[in-house]
Protein backbone atom coordinates (compact mmCIF):
# COMPACT_ATOMS: atom_id res chain seq x y z
CA UNK A 1 0.00 0.00 0.00
CA UNK A 2 1.00 3.67 -0.04
CA UNK A 3 3.75 4.56 2.43
CA UNK A 4 3.65 7.84 4.30
CA UNK A 5 6.99 9.47 4.79
CA UNK A 6 7.63 11.34 8.02
CA UNK A 7 10.19 13.82 6.81
CA UNK A 8 11.53 14.50 10.31
CA UNK A 9 12.49 10.94 11.29
CA UNK A 10 12.27 8.61 8.25
CA UNK A 11 14.95 8.47 5.63
CA UNK A 12 13.56 9.37 2.19
CA UNK A 13 12.71 6.30 0.04
CA UNK A 14 15.58 5.26 -2.19
CA UNK A 15 15.51 5.78 -5.95
CA UNK A 16 14.68 2.10 -6.69
CA UNK A 17 11.71 2.16 -4.28
CA UNK A 18 10.40 5.35 -5.89
CA UNK A 19 10.83 3.91 -9.39
CA UNK A 20 9.06 0.67 -8.38
CA UNK A 21 6.14 2.68 -6.95
CA UNK A 22 6.03 4.75 -10.14
CA UNK A 23 5.78 1.56 -12.24
CA UNK A 24 2.93 0.31 -9.98
CA UNK A 25 1.13 3.62 -10.33
CA UNK A 26 1.54 3.67 -14.11
CA UNK A 27 0.18 0.11 -14.21
CA UNK A 28 -2.82 1.12 -12.07
CA UNK A 29 -3.46 4.16 -14.26
CA UNK A 30 -3.43 1.94 -17.37
CA UNK A 31 -5.90 -0.45 -15.71
CA UNK A 32 -8.13 2.46 -14.73
CA UNK A 33 -8.03 3.92 -18.23
CA UNK A 34 -9.05 0.53 -19.70
CA UNK A 35 -11.95 0.35 -17.26
CA UNK A 36 -13.01 3.92 -18.05
CA UNK A 37 -12.89 3.13 -21.77
CA UNK A 38 -15.14 0.09 -21.24
CA UNK A 39 -17.49 2.10 -19.03
CA UNK A 40 -17.71 4.90 -21.60
CA UNK A 41 -18.64 2.34 -24.26
CA UNK A 42 -21.37 1.01 -21.96
CA UNK A 43 -22.56 4.55 -21.21
CA UNK A 44 -22.97 5.20 -24.94
CA UNK A 45 -25.03 2.01 -25.17
CA UNK A 46 -27.10 3.20 -22.19
CA UNK A 47 -27.58 6.55 -23.93
CA UNK A 48 -28.85 4.74 -27.04
CA UNK A 49 -31.20 2.64 -24.89
CA UNK A 50 -32.43 5.77 -23.13
CA UNK A 51 -33.16 7.31 -26.52
CA UNK A 52 -35.15 4.18 -27.48
CA UNK A 53 -37.02 4.36 -24.17
CA UNK A 54 -37.85 8.03 -24.73
CA UNK A 55 -39.31 7.10 -28.10
CA UNK A 56 -41.14 4.02 -26.78
CA UNK A 57 -42.77 5.66 -23.76
CA UNK A 58 -45.21 7.86 -25.77
CA UNK A 59 -46.25 4.71 -27.69
CA UNK A 60 -46.97 2.95 -24.39
CA UNK A 61 -48.90 5.97 -23.14
CA UNK A 62 -50.95 6.01 -26.38
CA UNK A 63 -51.59 2.24 -26.21
CA UNK A 64 -52.72 2.57 -22.58
CA UNK A 65 -55.12 5.38 -23.58
CA UNK A 66 -56.52 3.15 -26.36
CA UNK A 67 -56.93 0.29 -23.87
CA UNK A 68 -58.83 2.66 -21.57
CA UNK A 69 -61.13 3.80 -24.45
CA UNK A 70 -61.70 0.19 -25.44
CA UNK A 71 -62.80 -0.75 -21.91
CA UNK A 72 -65.19 2.22 -21.84
CA UNK A 73 -66.66 1.16 -25.20
CA UNK A 74 -67.06 -2.45 -24.03
CA UNK A 75 -68.82 -1.35 -20.88
CA UNK A 76 -71.13 0.89 -22.93
CA UNK A 77 -71.99 -2.14 -25.10
CA UNK A 78 -72.62 -4.16 -21.94
CA UNK A 79 -75.10 -1.54 -20.66
CA UNK A 80 -76.87 -1.58 -24.05
CA UNK A 81 -77.00 -5.38 -23.95
CA UNK A 82 -78.44 -5.28 -20.40
CA UNK A 83 -81.09 -2.76 -21.52
CA UNK A 84 -82.07 -5.03 -24.43
CA UNK A 85 -82.36 -7.96 -22.00
CA UNK A 86 -84.55 -5.89 -19.62
CA UNK A 87 -86.75 -4.71 -22.52
CA UNK A 88 -87.14 -8.26 -23.70
CA UNK A 89 -88.11 -9.45 -20.22
CA UNK A 90 -90.56 -6.60 -19.59
CA UNK A 91 -92.26 -6.80 -22.99
CA UNK A 92 -92.89 -10.53 -22.80
CA UNK A 93 -93.20 -12.40 -26.11
CA UNK A 94 -94.90 -9.73 -28.23
CA UNK A 95 -92.47 -7.42 -30.04
CA UNK A 96 -89.57 -8.69 -27.98
CA UNK A 97 -86.15 -9.13 -29.55
CA UNK A 98 -85.60 -12.79 -30.48
CA UNK A 99 -83.75 -14.58 -27.67
CA UNK A 100 -81.28 -15.95 -30.26
CA UNK A 101 -80.03 -12.43 -31.08
CA UNK A 102 -79.67 -11.62 -27.36
CA UNK A 103 -77.69 -14.84 -26.84
CA UNK A 104 -75.47 -13.95 -29.83
CA UNK A 105 -74.90 -10.41 -28.46
CA UNK A 106 -73.99 -11.97 -25.11
CA UNK A 107 -71.53 -14.36 -26.76
CA UNK A 108 -69.86 -11.43 -28.57
CA UNK A 109 -69.64 -9.48 -25.33
CA UNK A 110 -68.06 -12.52 -23.67
CA UNK A 111 -65.40 -12.69 -26.42
CA UNK A 112 -64.63 -8.98 -26.15
CA UNK A 113 -64.45 -9.22 -22.38
CA UNK A 114 -62.03 -12.17 -22.52
CA UNK A 115 -59.81 -10.36 -25.05
CA UNK A 116 -59.74 -7.21 -22.91
CA UNK A 117 -59.04 -9.26 -19.79
CA UNK A 118 -56.04 -10.93 -21.46
CA UNK A 119 -54.77 -7.56 -22.69
CA UNK A 120 -55.18 -5.99 -19.26
CA UNK A 121 -53.29 -8.82 -17.53
CA UNK A 122 -50.41 -8.40 -20.01
CA UNK A 123 -50.37 -4.63 -19.36
CA UNK A 124 -50.45 -5.12 -15.59
CA UNK A 125 -47.43 -7.42 -15.62
CA UNK A 126 -45.45 -5.36 -18.16
CA UNK A 127 -46.23 -2.05 -16.46
CA UNK A 128 -45.29 -3.31 -13.00
CA UNK A 129 -41.97 -4.83 -14.16
CA UNK A 130 -41.05 -1.79 -16.25
CA UNK A 131 -41.79 0.69 -13.45
CA UNK A 132 -39.81 -1.32 -10.86
CA UNK A 133 -36.78 -1.39 -13.20
CA UNK A 134 -37.22 2.23 -14.23
CA UNK A 135 -37.27 3.44 -10.61
CA UNK A 136 -34.31 1.21 -9.71
CA UNK A 137 -32.19 2.51 -12.61
CA UNK A 138 -33.16 6.15 -11.94
CA UNK A 139 -32.11 5.70 -8.29
CA UNK A 140 -28.76 4.17 -9.36
CA UNK A 141 -28.04 6.87 -11.93
CA UNK A 142 -28.80 9.65 -9.43
CA UNK A 143 -26.31 8.13 -6.93
CA UNK A 144 -23.49 8.83 -9.39
CA UNK A 145 -23.80 12.59 -8.81
CA UNK A 146 -23.63 12.33 -5.05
Amino acid sequence: GPQTVNQETDPPPDIETMQREHREWHSEYATWMNEISAWQHEQHLAEAMLYQLERALPDHIRIMAEHSKSITAHEKRLYEHENRLSDSLSSGQQGAEPIASLVEAHRQQEELHARECKQHDAFRSLHHSAMVEFKRIAKLMLQIDS
